[in-house]
């Protein structure tokens, strides 16, 4: 489903403080002007809009007029709306004096507030208009000002005293920006769309919304499934080129000269532009808040302070004039002898641009070092030049390595096959780079053996660190966790960090698995500090990687908060450095904590969210991880607007992974949301002994505990008692706690296991609990226990966003529903007819009226809408007279 939107009101976000110290000072009788600067784009003359409705509202007569250079030659024809009509001009203190008595008039009593934008254009006799005006209290001025202009002698003078207040406006903040994006294009943004057009746009309000409209008009940021994301790379268009033009203009040639220059290869050092610049050009361009200057070690560097404008001067620039400045400055570079690290990397890329061309030996160590920096699309740029050059092992793993790392995975595996037939010396870390991508990219298993094998034998590599760390994984993915354990060893490797690390990663993925959770989460950490020390880093994977694993680990230990903080850090090092790979994962971990704390709608954006991503990107792993929790948090809604899609979808993922736990677990939370309980817990129960079997304890854990709370005690609760002791943390506990109370049927160790999970912030589970134990308190007699309890749970589902989970069923208010009559009423509530319920449960249409009718005489209603109502239906039950 594609959304259409188009962002055409742009609400006020992110001004709110400023709004309120507008309104005090109006209320202020001492104040007399309010003077707004800061750069051009970032909202001055929307927040003087907003200040003039707030006056408006309080019963201020308001105008707004805008000072231009051409209007500043006809003397007070801005101010034209508080000028009398017709004007007498030749008599200035007595029109001054007429305006000011009609002004009183108009107001009464209160005082006219006039919106003036750019006043440093405002002519003389306007000026001079407006201090009469001020200084006779029949005015409030709001005037707006370009940073790098002069402030009138009228507000100067005023800001002085005390008589006016300044107020400078910065760009918006990033929260401000995501904010604003949703509120202006009507759904959620993807978090890669939405960081592309923070980097862009850095907050700048006008040049955020040309482009996004730029973006909208030619495809680039479209809505699907809810999500807006940007199918491409961001790009610069006519209106973005203009704006800057008119920021720019009045630059003297050298002034534009030095922009140009640092457009192409910024950031510059100060002591180098010198060279060749004039210290009063640089600081004429300071002063003007066009450069930025910012400590590097030991050196100053100097960039542009907008990206838009390195990409609107680009865009402008001569062929031929920009060839020539990278020539020249590649020979300035060069004749102080390239003696700076990243030299290579700059010389590279400037003769590149320059020429199209480069020494591919240069090119060769220009891409490592840009894969070193994380900056991947010149990583990519760079390995590609140099494969022009004819075919080349380092080149085809440094491009494969930045592919892989930006999420493109089939495109990886192509450039790693290309490099494959004639590596050498390099084969073993081309086929270690290989394997991984096909392993944990593209999902391939057997490919990856295959290769993993193929690598051993030609380099007779089978003990080397790097190939048993990727072995142990294959082993996992196949065999069983134990055995995998078993091929890594005890103790990690001496040696080579890199190969250390590769080892650590492996062994706490798998220690996760097994459920060695803390054991896991301390070898990822470890890891994490570790890869910072690896000086080449490049053919291994990004850091953040580790941290999906911590994230995941402390998922099932029930450490919610520090697993989301593992997800933060996680994310936000995945977008800085352009690792798509690793954007997707970072959101599901994310769906998985909301769908913990029992916020299912959050959860469900979450895995949405992560969805375009994996789709946008080509990453099949990561898209059926977004995709099972997508069903996840739609069954636990009861929302089956999508079912048959998604069913579809989840069919074919697990045609492509039918050992997939995930997936399996979607397909038994589906199915439960159809009102197929026995087959929803056969399902969860089947996938929990195969997980159990292959040593992976912590997803059987989880999805025997589902099955618990479907109602499949005697299966997998009993199964889930013995799992969970091979698991650590306080989760596992606290859901066999929950098994063991559910088959003895003690509401007091039921409400108990509650308490527990909600102090772990488990709102749902614990919801659960506790209508499990006031059901039984009820059947044993206990009344007033009941209904305490079902208070406690009515207020925690409140928090929950209307989830709708069979355990949720269970509070009738009555008398307790038969297992049959919680299915039809879970489908009733989904919205089914009676036609569809009979055939979903092979019955007649007859017999599920007959369950309805017991059904209301239980719950005290006498509709499908009562019923939907009572139990919290979100989709509107259909009428009784329709079969």
């Amino acid at each position: 489903m594609t959304t259409a939107t188009t962002a055409v009101h742009w609400p006020f976000v992110g001004r709110r403080g400023e709004l309120e110290r507008f309104a005090d000072a109006l209320s202020d009788g001492r104040l007399e002007a309010v003077l707004v600067t800061g750069a051009s784009g970032v909202g001055k003359s929307r927040l003087a809009q907003e200040c003039l409705a707030a006056a408006e509202e309080l019963g201020h007569p308001v105008a707004h007029v805008h000072a231009t250079a051409s209007a500043s030659a006809v003397p007070l024809s801005v101010l034209a709306p508080l000028l009398p009509v017709p004007a007498d001009l030749t008599e200035p203190h007595a029109l001054f004096a007429l305006v000011g008595a009609q002004l009183r008039e108009r107001s009464r009593g209160r005082r006219f507030v006039l919106a003036i934008d750019d006043i440093d254009l405002l002519d003389l006799v306007s000026l001079a208009l407006l201090s009469f005006l001020l200084a006779d209290g029949s005015l409030f001025v709001i005037a707006t000002q370009r940073t790098e202009t002069r402030v009138p002698d009228t507000l100067e003078s005023r800001w002085r005293h005390g008589s006016a207040l300044r107020l400078r406006l910065d760009s918006l903040e990033r929260h401000s920006v995501e904010t604003l994006l949703h509120l202006a294009l009507g759904g959620p943004v993807h978090a890669a769309a939405a960081e592309a057009l923070w980097d862009a746009s850095r907050g700048n309000i006008l040049y955020l919304r040309e482009l996004v409209w730029c973006a909208q008009a030619d495809g680039t940021l479209d809505g699907v499934d809810g999500v807006w994301r940007l199918r491409d790379r961001l790009a610069g268009s006519a209106g973005v080129v203009e704006l800057v033009r008119q920021r720019l203009a009045g630059l003297s040639p050298p002034q534009r000269s030095v922009l140009e220059l640092l457009a192409l290869c910024e950031p510059l050092g100060v002591d180098d532009l010198l060279e060749h610049t004039e210290i009063a050009t640089l600081t004429g361009l300071e002063e003007q808040g066009l450069i930025v200057v910012r400590p590097d070690g030991r050196r100053q560097d100097i960039t542009l302070a907008h990206p838009l404008h390195a990409q609107a001067l680009q865009a402008t620039m001569p062929r031929l004039k920009l060839r020539s400045l990278l020539l020249a400055q590649i020979g300035r570079v060069e004749r102080r002898g390239s003696r700076r690290r990243g030299d290579p990397l700059l010389l590279a890329s400037w003769r590149l641009d320059a020429t199209g061309t480069a020494d591919p030996a240069l090119l060769v160590h220009a891409a490592r070092l840009a894969r070193y920096a994380h900056d991947l699309p010149r990583a990519e740029r760079l390995a590609e030049a140099a494969l022009r050059h004819g075919p080349g092992t380092a080149a085809g793993l440094l491009l494969g390595a930045a592919l892989a790392e930006q999420g493109r995975h089939a495109d990886a595996e192509a450039a790693y096959a290309a490099a494959w037939p004639t590596a050498g010396a390099e084969l073993l870390a081309l086929g270690l780079a290989r394997t991984g991508n096909l392993l944990l990219g593209l999902g391939r298993v057997e490919d990856a053996r295959a290769r993993l094998n193929e690598v051993a034998d030609r380099c007779g590599a089978a003990a080397h660190p790097g190939v048993a760390a990727l072995d142990a994984l294959l082993i996992g993915a196949v065999d069983g966790t134990d055995q995998a354990l078993r091929r890594l060893g005890d103790e990690p490797p001496a040696g080579d960090p890199a190969h250390r690390v590769m080892w650590l990663r492996s062994r706490a993925m798998l220690r996760a698995e097994t459920g060695s959770l803390a054991a896991a989460a301390d070898d990822a950490q470890l890891a994490f500090d570790l890869h910072d020390t690896v000086e080449d880093r490049g053919t291994d994977f990004h850091p953040a990687a580790h941290l999906v694993t911590i994230a995941h680990a402390r998922l099932h230990s029930g450490r919610l908060a520090e697993a989301e903080d593992a997800a933060d850090r996680g994310l936000e090092m995945a977008q800085r450095d352009g690792s798509h790979a690793l954007a997707a994962w970072f959101p599901v971990q994310h769906g998985h904590a909301a769908l913990a704390r029992g916020r299912v709608a959050t959860a469900e954006r979450m895995f949405r969210d992560a969805a375009v991503h994996a789709a946008t990107t080509g990453q099949p792993a990561a898209a059926a991880s977004a995709l099972a929790g997508l069903v996840l948090a739609r069954a636990q809604q009861a929302a089956p607007s999508d079912e048959d899609t998604l069913a579809a979808r989840l069919d074919e993922a697990i045609a492509r992974a039918p050992r997939s736990a995930e997936l399996h677990r979607a397909r038994g939370w589906m199915l439960t949301g159809q009102g197929r309980l026995a087959d929803a817990r056969h399902t969860l129960l089947s996938a929990a002994q195969e997980s159990l079997r292959r040593g992976r304890c912590a997803e059987a854990v989880a999805l025997l505990h589902d099955g618990v709370r479907i109602g499949d005690l005697e299966g997998c609760g009993r199964e889930l008692v013995a799992a969970a002791a091979r698991v650590d943390g306080g989760l596992a506990s606290a859901r066999a706690a929950h098994a063991r109370a559910a088959l003895r049927r003690d509401p007091a160790a039921l409400a108990a296991v509650g308490e527990i999970l909600d102090g772990y912030g488990m709102r749902l589970l614990a919801a659960e609990c506790l209508i499990a134990a006031a059901v039984q308190h009820r059947a044993d007699g206990g009344q007033r226990a009941a209904t305490g309890l079902l208070a406690r749970a009515a207020a925690i589902v409140e928090r929950c966003e209307g989830a709708r989970t069979p355990g949720l069923l269970a509070d009738t208010g009555h008398v307790p529903l038969s297992e049959r009559e919680r299915e039809i009423a879970t489908l009733v509530t989904g919205g089914r007819s009676s036609r569809e319920i009979a055939a979903a449960l092979f019955l007649s249409v007859r017999t599920v009226n007959n369950h309805l009718q017991n059904i209301y005489g239980k719950l005290g209603v006498n509709s499908r809408g009562e019923l939907s109502a009572l139990l919290g239906g979100g989709a509107r039950a259909r009428e009784d007279g329709r079969q």
